[in-house]
This record gives structure tokens, C-alpha cells and sequence, in this order.
């Protein structure tokens, strides 16, 4: 029996010093493979024009170097994440494909991190095979190189686990105080690891006896500290409110505990699909609920309070829910949120396999190595809890591969282990022993496949309904129709593509196939967006009283909604209604600051009744510059603002425009 153990034996050595050089070169191969990635990457669409959660890091950098101001309030989201791409701005200008260069540095350094941290637990073999799962694998290459939150938060916690770990074997303040720093600057990066912070205190309490003990806790803690503080106060004072990081738990815990919650889609019932589009609308709705106008930290706790009486009033489908979520986490599915990921990783780059090394083969070899290790969970007590606990974070809220990602590191530590343990096993041709390895992983890996809800879409549907997003956005409504069309084609089909369908369809000039997608969509659900395109389709073939009429009953059934009060302000306008026009258009305003069209549309209302338009104009160009660069309408926008700051005689202003509009001509030269 004991000559039986020793290939395991030999496999369990931690090294704490040395780094051998195939980890450096695994960690500089995954570098390699990352920037090809973004090479390869260029073709999307997507690249150089990001769009929710990207494009709103994107226009928090671009606000940072500006110096504009891009929140007055409490931080909706943790910022450091956002101040790392400002910081790439200021050195690099804003060149998306450099940022995604240095990307690849982290990425590889997250390699790094997480060999090492396999060959300090279990031994050297484990580390190479770690750090070899998070070079390949295609989920972690994929995100490093988007400009998504995971990219940053990989490797700090990577760093933290690795410093905590280290004081099983060196306690001591200072190490303390660096580890606390790091998992700080992964709480302002990802408040979710709030979740560690009372069972590591303790932990890292008993690395020394009695009084050195809680030195060591206490230094722990104020590390931790360090980085969370100052963004506390800057939302007590910018903002108002005492938010220790970030106002967006409780909408994100609505989004994920609701009845018509699928577990996955980060949308708010009953808010359009953008993102500032459904933030505004998810704001108004809290507003609208409470009678006033709510602080952030308020909203916050208006969804929590609401998920909270959901889960209260109907316990039974919270938990059918709660179940349906907990496939999603454990599936061997990727989920998208924004970009479809297994589409778009393997849609542009030949050297993308996404069968190797998926969410399944990881749970299942991740769970048998964590199980073969358990015997170090007390002195180990960080990386074995960290799995669990940041699971029970997502499912909690709702599931996507992005936020699952942070498990990947972690278990491929444990996955690492349990494969040399069975490769071991096999060597010394002790096959029960390597039985007791791999039947029960590919069990695991067998049970991740099959616990897939069967309603999920697949990659393809939701691949080219991206596609044909991206295709509207760039004005070819033709191609959009055949990305939509395919995507329509498919066996489950989300409402979405449906709708960019008849969108593309309106672009088009098919009114009637467009009329009939979008009446059949109103029919089956209530749908914001597909009110808003139906009252398009009745103003482009000319029925502007037939719009304000629909209009007008869609408010009525409805309430306020952006959209439609944005086509009844144009109806009105075709109309020459201008009163009309300006009073629907504030409203727009005064529910979506950001809605560029209503304040275009204001201003050349203002225009035509030859009334004071600078303000208008001023913040439509504004507004332009930050959401849509390309617009030909920015022209218009930034020329009519120059001529009236010119005008009142504001040459600072004035200089402004004049040199965004000599840039903009530059970069789009006339025929």
C-alpha cells in the first residue's frame, strides 16, 4: 500500500522557491497566442467600435483624459478597471487595438500567477499543467483580450491568493498588509470578493498564536482597506452618499431574481436593451415606483427590496430559479453577455478550438483534484473556499461566462492536480487507482454537458444576430437582413433578432414585412423597443397622424417610455407641431440624458421656430463626440455649435468645436 501511494507521494511536493523556465515560456506562449487573437480579431465589427459594458469602460477612459465629467453620483460601477484603460489612454491615445496589446501582458501574467500558485500548493508538475490549461484554453484567451473587467481582475486576485497563501509559511505584517492591499484592488476592480473578506480574516488570524495573531489580521484588514476607502469617500463626497464601491447590486440582483428572470440576460423587465438605454429606464422605473427622484445608493436598495419581496411572495419558483441558475453555473455551455463568445472566439481566429479545454473538462477534473488535495484544506483554506463561495456570487445574482471566468484560474489549479495524480497513476501502471481519477471527471464533465436548460439559444442565433446589430449600426441594412435572417433561422430564437429583423426590413424599405414581424412581436409580449420601431415604420411611410395617434395610445398603456416619446416628438415635427415636438422631446430628456437623437432633434426644432438652439446644439455635439463619432450627423451638430458660440462671442467654446469639427473633416474627407 505504501509503495502503491508513492507516485502520489512524489506529485504532492509544494515548491516554494524557483521558477522554472518552462513556466516563463508557457506564460510567454499564451502572450503569443493572445496577441495573435487580437490580430486575428481586427475583422469584427466589434473591434474598433465596442458596444455595452466596453463601450461604457471606452467612454469612462475617454471622459478620465478629457476631464469631463462622466459621474456626478456615487460610482455605479467599481472603477479601477475603467482608470487602467484611462491611464492606456493617456500614454497610448485612444488606439483600442494597443490597449488590447497590453491586455495580452496580463493575460499572460494571469498564466504566470496561476502556474506558480499550483506549483506552491501541490508541486512543479502541477504548476506547468495549471499554467498550460490557462495558456490554451480558449475562454480565458478570449476575454483577456476584450475590454471587459476580467482582464484586470485574473491576475489581482491570482497576486492575493498567491501573497495569503504565502503566510501559512512566512506570516508576517508586511506580508499581510501586501496581501490585504491586493485583494482591495480586486474589491474596487470586482466588489464581489467582499464575499472572502470575513472567513480570510479569521484565516489569516490563526497564522500566528494569540496577540501576533491579530496583528496579523488587523494589518490584513487595513491593506484591504487602502484601496477601498478612498473610493468610499469620493461617494460621500461627489456623490453624496456612503457607498462603500459601487451603487449597481441591487439592479443586478433584480436582473437575476425576477418572474421573467431567465438567469443569464442582464435585462431589467420592461427597459430597453442598451446600456445606458436600460439604466435610465431601470432609474425611472425606481423613480416612477417611489414617487421621486432617487440617489443611486436608493435605487440600489428599491430592486433589492423588490427581489427581496419576490423571493419572499413566491419562495417555490425563487428556488426552481435558483436551480435554473445553478445549471447555467455548472453547464458546459458559455453564455454571453454583450458579445456571444463562443461565436465571436472562434468566428475571426483559425487557432481558436473551442472543444479544447471547455467549462466541462475543467469542473471535472477541477472537483476530483480538489478532492485528491483535501487534506491541506485547513492550511489551504483560501483557494479551496474561494471556488464555492464566488459561485454562490454569481448564481446569486445571474449567470454569464464573464463572471464565471474567475473560477477558471482556481480550478485549474485543482484540475492540474488531479491530472498529474492520474497520468502518475498510470505511469506506475496502477490503473484502479488512475480509474478512481478519471471515470468520476469524465462523469462530472459528462454531467456539465447534459445540465444545459434546453431553452438556452445557440451561439449561432445569437452570433449573427450580433452581427447584424453591428451591420445596422454601420448603415448596411441589406447585409444586416441576411445576418438577421440567419439568425431568425434558427430553431430557438430570441425576440431580438426578430427585431433587428424588422428593423433591417424598415432600413430596407419593406415596410409591410417589417409591420408584420413587429405586430406579431407586440402581440406576444410587451416589448419597448418593437413600440418605438412599429411608430418608425408609420412615420417613413408618411403617416405622421397615424403615428401620434399609436403613440399616444402606446403612453397611455405603457407609461413614459423614451422611445416612443422620441417618434412622437419626430411625428409631431413632420408635423410642424413644434411646441408639440419640444414638449415630447424633453420628456425624452428628462428620462435619458444621454438620448443623442432628442436633443439633435430639439435642437433643429428650436431652429425652426427661430428660437435660442445653443444649448441644444452644444450638448448634441457633446454628446455625438462621447456616443457616436462616426455620425454624419456630427457635422451638422459640432458647425451649428461653433456658429453660435461664435455668435455670443464664448471663444473658448467656440474653439472647441471648431477644433473637434477640423478633426472630424479630417478623418471623414468629402467625395
Amino acid at each position: 500500500m505504501k509503495e502503491a501511494n508513492q507516485p502520489q507521494q512524489a506529485a504532492m511536493e509544494p515548491v516554494h522557491r524557483g521558477i522554472p523556465w518552462a513556466l516563463v515560456l508557457i506564460a510567454a506562449l499564451g502572450v503569443g497566442l493572445r496577441v495573435a487573437h487580437v490580430f486575428f480579431g481586427e475583422a469584427s465589427p466589434y473591434a474598433q467600435a465596442p458596444v455595452m459594458d466596453a463601450q461604457y469602460h471606452l467612454q469612462w477612459a475617454q471622459a478620465l483624459v478629457l476631464g469631463t465629467d462622466f459621474q456626478s453620483e456615487a460610482y455605479f460601477r467599481a472603477p479601477l478597471y475603467p482608470f487602467f484603460l484611462g491611464f492606456l489612454n493617456l500614454v497610448f491615445g485612444e488606439d483600442l487595438m494597443i490597449w488590447r496589446l497590453v491586455q495580452c501582458l496580463l493575460g499572460g501574467c494571469t498564466v504566470f500567477l496561476t502556474g506558480l500558485l499550483a506549483q506552491r500548493v501541490f508541486g512543479r508538475p502541477q504548476g506547468l499543467v495549471a499554467a498550460s490549461i490557462m495558456c490554451l484554453a480558449w475562454v480565458p484567451l478570449h476575454f483577456d483580450t476584450e475590454l471587459l473587467i476580467p482582464v484586470l481582475f485574473l491576475p489581482l486576485v491570482m497576486g492575493a491568493l498567491l501573497l495569503t497563501l504565502d503566510l501559512e509559511r512566512q506570516a508576517s505584517p508586511r506580508r499581510a498588509l501586501w496581501a490585504g492591499l491586493l485583494w482591495g484592488l480586486a474589491t474596487i476592480t470586482r466588489p464581489n470578493v467582499l464575499l472572502f473578506a470575513p472567513i480570510y480574516f479569521f484565516w489569516v488570524r490563526g497564522r500566528s498564536k494569540k496577540r501576533a495573531g491579530w496583528v496579523l489580521a488587523l494589518m490584513f484588514t487595513a491593506g484591504w482597506l487602502l484601496p477601498v476607502l478612498p473610493v468610499t469617500l469620493r461617494n460621500r463626497v461627489v456623490g453624496g452618499e456612503w457607498t462603500l464601491v459601487a451603487t449597481q447590486a441591487g439592479v443586478n440582483l433584480w436582473i437575476g431574481n425576477n418572474p421573467d428572470s431567465d438567469g443569464s440576460s442582464a435585462i431589467v423587465p420592461g427597459t430597453r436593451a442598451g446600456w445606458w438605454e436600460g439604466y435610465w429606464d431601470a432609474r425611472n422605473q425606481a423613480d416612477a415606483a417611489a414617487g421621486q427622484t432617487l440617489a443611486p445608493g436608493d435605487v440600489s436598495a428599491h430592486y433589492m427590496s423588490r427581489a427581496s419581496d419576490w423571493i419572499a411572495e413566491d419562495p417555490g419558483a425563487f428556488l426552481a430559479h435558483l436551480w435554473t441558475k445553478t445549471r447555467l453555473f455548472l453547464s458546459n455551455r458559455e453564455l454571453g453577455n454583450n458579445l456571444e463568445p463562443t461565436f465571436f472566439a472562434s468566428h475571426y481566429d483559425p487557432l481558436v478550438l473551442t472543444w479544447l479545454l471547455p467549462f466541462g473538462a475543467l469542473l471535472g477534473f477541477g472537483l476530483v483534484g480538489a478532492f485528491l488535495g483535501r487534506k491541506r484544506f485547513g492550511e489551504q483554506l483560501p483557494l479551496f473556499v474561494f471556488v464555492p463561495l464566488y459561485g454562490a456570487g454569481v448564481i446569486a445574482f445571474f449567470v454569464c461566462s464573464r463572471f464565471r471566468l474567475p473560477i477558471w484560474p482556481v480550478m485549474a489549479v485543482f484540475a492540474a492536480h488531479g491530472l498529474v495524480l492520474g497520468v502518475c497513476a498510470l505511469k506506475a501502471r496502477q490503473l484502479r487507482q488512475a480509474g478512481g481519477i478519471f471515470l468520476p471527471a469524465l462523469a462530472l464533465w459528462g454531467f456539465s454537458v447534459g445540465i444545459t436548460p434546453s431553452n438556452v439559444f445557440t451561439p449561432d442565433a445569437i452570433g449573427e444576430m450580433q452581427l447584424g446589430d453591428a451591420a445596422m449600426a454601420a448603415g448596411n441594412a441589406g447585409v444586416a437582413v441576411e445576418h438577421f435572417g440567419r439568425a431568425t433561422a434558427q430553431d430557438r430564437v430570441s425576440p431580438h433578432a426578430r427585431l433587428g429583423l424588422a428593423r433591417a426590413f424598415l432600413d430596407t424599405g419593406r415596410l409591410e414585412r417589417a409591420q408584420a414581424i413587429l405586430d406579431t412581436l407586440l402581440q406576444e409580449r410587451a416589448f419597448p423597443e418593437a413600440r418605438e420601431v412599429r411608430l418608425r415604420v408609420e412615420i417613413k411611410a408618411g403617416r405622421y397622424v397615424e403615428a401620434t395617434t399609436m403613440a399616444q395610445d402606446y403612453l397611455r398603456e405603457s407609461g413614459p417610455e423614451p422611445g416612443v416619446l422620441y417618434q412622437l416628438g419626430r411625428a409631431r415635427f413632420a408635423l410642424k407641431d413644434h411646441p408639440g415636438a419640444q414638449q415630447a422631446l424633453g420628456q425624452v430628456l428628462e428620462l435619458d440624458l444621454r438620448h443623442v437623437g432628442a436633443v439633435y432633434a430639439l435642437a433643429l426644432s428650436l431652429d425652426a421656430e427661430g428660437k435660442d438652439s445653443l444649448e441644444a446644439w452644444a450638448a448634441a455635439a457633446d454628446l455625438y463626440l462621447s456616443t457616436s463619432k462616426e455620425s454624419p450627423f456630427l457635422q451638422q451638430a459640432l458647425s451649428r455649435a461653433l456658429e453660435l458660440t461664435r455668435a455670443r462671442g464664448l471663444d473658448e467654446r467656440a474653439a472647441h468645436y471648431a477644433g473637434e469639427l477640423k478633426r472630424w473633416l479630417a478623418e471623414h474627407p468629402g467625395p
